[in-house]
């Protein structure tokens, strides 16, 4: 429970697989990825703490990370949605 949210980490993975960058110079891919991420962390960082550890503290239960999860996954859907 030290490292990055895996909630967070998940949505820049998702955020890759969308952006689609399969070849190295494909540079209009890894802007829109790079943007999308910039995006999210700003979002996630105003919204929440980056750490696991931060996020469910001692006396949490599974629900905090549920939470955080459903608000995590709302804005990526809204993303895509956007970008499309």
């Amino acid at each position: 429970m030290k490292d990055l949210c895996g909630y967070y980490t998940g949505g820049v993975m998702g955020i890759g697989l969308f952006c689609g960058r399969v070849k190295a110079e494909d540079r209009k891919a890894r802007n829109k990825c790079s943007r999308l991420t910039r995006e999210y962390t700003k979002w996630w960082k105003e919204n929440f703490l980056l750490h696991c550890r931060d996020i469910r503290t001692e006396g949490t239960t599974r629900k905090v990370c549920d939470n955080v999860g459903g608000k995590a996954s709302e804005f990526i859907q809204r993303l895509f949605e956007r970008e499309g």
